[in-house]
């Protein structure tokens, strides 16, 4: 009851916290005591967790803070008890904030203000909702003091008189800006994305596709993130994901679909393959076309389901180290931005930091820009769940803390770009840990939000890093089988009509084969090969052993039969060492189910019994479909006959006309007198 209570709490919290940088108003104090013997005490970690359902962060100016905190159902808690918020040295860099963050270490305590459990206000499903006075100035036994600006760590506790450790606490941050003193413009973004886990594809390996319900939570909350701010996001939106909602069946599913097509038209998302994919490895392992094919896939079915939303082409996003082969061929496809993640970091030479814009190194980069994605901003520690509002609240102090660790070193503020988020999809926090940093972010003076999925400017004189000479070749195993199946694939589609959705299905199987967003993906390449060689096994040559030819020019047919429920086109050509055939037959379509025929002229060269063979490819990529057909053709034509024939009849017509006139003359010869003497 108790989660669904805080669930229902965070989905319609109704307080911003840019509107708590107003002046100190009056404000009532019930009951303010000072606090017993754990009131200096560091909050244990052992206890549980109060959980921050809405806080403030950023502190302008004196005000009144509201707060909104969940007691959890395993403490029991009496009016006798108070709420106690200790307040601690600022943190002075972003190790020390880690170190503290960790438990690691403990910062001392410089102000404590307590509250009876009685005295606090309750709303609707009974949470504590104290108001909390913070002046900025001059110090006050009646209020929090923040006089210097940092990120201030703020223990909240329930404590129980005479008893030392708490009921329960939680460790959360503050941070407490100047605004009389000029704040530096830094350009700060936060990452989201919306892909699935390794562990949970959306496309199966049979073809079918499934939306699971951790799917359906990914999508859920990626909307509410889209929902709760207007702000400019970098976002990474996975073509399989999307494919996915759209085959569905499932009304939900193509609600959630609607929704995610109007939400993203006011936002860009980045290039990507269908499925999420190692570029360096393909490349490496000589599947650049590979590559380049699911890169158009990608687009192309993003541009289909999310008609009006900007695709930033010129930008990639890959949490797996990059190096010079593949910046270099991914620059040939357009593609001048990357945004790594901390593991494609550490491969980099030259220093790198998250918080700076760069360049890879060499003359030919000018126009390439790199920008590092701070994962370590969001501790993967169960607390983006547990206490997504404080994670949100850590995520921004680091931010900040790196940005005033950035200018103390003499960094120029157009050289900083912060950018938090988690790359992974299995460790992505939730949409109300995004929400807070974006909120906390906003409201602090000198930060603007930009999405970094548009191509950043490296200002002169330029940090450059230089990248791996060459990544590893984690595909070395896979490849063959990778790039036997991409031929039979380019092959056997052509083979299809266009309307046929299997082509659509090879492509994506081929996908999800080569990517990282599964866990099994040699199943998909086995599976796709599967498939291509059933359509290949449908097609025979039904032609007789034997055939008749009785003219010098005649027709051989050839029968080829389809045993597929889809008409499919092939390349027929034959061959015969005796036999010239005028015109070859070319690409075929042949009926589904059934026979069809097939007639190609042919001329003799000589009589008796000639082989013809019958060759059947696919209609481009000229991979042979079963193996050569041969059949015999006897050739019962003699040479000169017909012209022996008719010169016989020419002497026969010569003869009887010889003879005609022969008659006709002696029957008209005139009579004669013969004279005796």
């Amino acid at each position: 009851m108790f989660m669904s209570a805080l669930s229902s709490r965070i989905a319609r919290r109704t307080s911003r916290w840019g509107a708590l940088a107003c002046g100190l108003g009056t404000v009532v104090l019930l009951g303010v005591v000072p606090v017993q013997a754990a009131t200096n005490a560091t909050p244990s970690t052992d206890v549980p967790d109060l959980v921050v359902v809405s806080q403030p962060f950023t502190v302008l100016t004196d005000v009144n803070a509201k707060f909104d905190i969940a007691i959890p159902t395993t403490v029991t808690v009496n009016d006798a008890d108070h709420l106690v918020l200790r307040l601690h040295r600022r943190v002075v860099s972003r190790d020390s904030l880690a170190s503290i963050a960790s438990h690691a270490a403990t910062s001392a305590v410089t102000d404590v203000f307590s509250l009876p459990i009685y005295s606090i206000p309750r709303d609707s499903v009974g949470h504590l909702a104290p108001i909390i006075p913070i002046t900025t100035q001059v110090k006050s036994s009646t209020a929090l003091n923040l006089p210097f600006e940092g990120v201030y760590p703020v223990s909240i506790s329930i404590v129980r008189n005479g008893v030392t450790t708490p009921l329960a606490s939680v460790l959360t941050y503050l941070n407490r800006r100047d605004v009389s003193q000029p704040q530096p413009q830094i350009h700060v973004g936060v990452y989201a994305s919306l892909v699935t886990a390794p562990s949970t594809p959306a496309l199966m390996a049979d073809g079918t596709v499934a939306v699971t319900d951790a799917i359906r939570k990914k999508t859920s909350d990626f909307i509410a993130l889209l929902q709760a701010t207007s702000a400019p996001l970098t976002l990474l939106v996975e073509p399989q994901l999307i494919d996915a909602l759209n085959s569905s069946t499932v009304p939900a599913d193509q609600s959630l679909l609607r929704q995610l097509r109007t939400l993203l038209r006011t936002h860009s998302v980045v290039t990507s393959t269908y499925a999420t994919t190692d570029a360096a490895a393909l490349v490496r392992a000589g599947l650049g076309d590979a590559f380049t094919s699911q890169l158009r896939l990608g687009e192309q079915t993003l541009n289909h389901l999310l008609p009006g939303v900007v695709i930033q082409r010129t930008t990639w996003v890959t949490s797996s180290p990059l190096d010079k082969p593949t910046t270099d061929f991914l620059r040939q496809l357009g593609i001048t931005a990357f945004v790594i993640g901390s593991q494609a970091q550490s491969s980099l030479t030259g220093d790198p930091r998250s918080g700076v814009v760069a360049r890879p190194s060499g003359h030919d980069n000018a126009a390439t820009s790199v920008v590092g994605v701070d994962e370590d901003t969001i501790a993967n520690d169960g607390s983006a769940t547990s206490n997504p509002v404080v994670t949100g609240a850590l995520a921004a102090s680091f931010l900040l803390a790196e940005r005033d660790d950035l200018i103390a070193k003499g960094v120029p503020a157009d050289h900083i770009n912060l950018l938090s988020g988690r790359l992974d999809p299995n460790t992505a926090p939730s949409s109300i840990t995004l929400e807070t940093v974006v909120s906390a972010l906003q409201s602090t003076p000198g930060m603007t939000m930009v999405d970094y999925g548009n191509p950043q400017t490296v200002p002169d004189p330029a940090t450059t890093y230089s990248f791996l000479d060459a990544a590893a070749n984690t595909m070395s195993e896979r490849a063959p089988s990778i790039q036997l199946a991409q031929r039979e694939l380019s092959a056997v589609g052509s083979m299809l009509s266009e309307d046929d959705p299997r082509g659509d299905t090879w492509s994506h199987l081929l996908g999800v084969g080569i990517s990282t967003s599964s866990s099994t993906p040699s199943i998909y390449i086995s599976a796709l090969r599967r498939d291509l060689r059933k359509v290949r096994e449908a097609i025979t040559v039904a032609t007789p052993s034997s055939i008749a030819l009785s003219s010098r020019s005649g027709t051989i047919r050839i029968q080829l039969r389809n045993a597929s429920a889809s008409s499919l086109s092939v390349r027929v050509r034959l061959t015969s060492p005796k036999l010239q055939f005028t015109k070859q037959p070319g690409v075929v379509t042949l009926v589904a189910g059934g026979t069809t025929d097939v007639e190609v002229a042919a001329e003799s060269r000589s009589n008796g019994q000639v082989p013809v063979v019958v060759w059947v490819f696919t209609p481009s990529g000229g991979v042979e479909i079963g193996s050569p057909h041969t059949i015999t053709a006897r050739v019962t034509v003699f040479a000169g006959f017909g012209q022996l024939v008719s010169f016989t009849l020419l002497l026969v017509l010569l003869a009887w006309w010889w003879s005609h006139w022969r008659r006709s003359r002696r029957g008209g010869a005139p009579a004669t007198t013969v004279s005796h003497s």
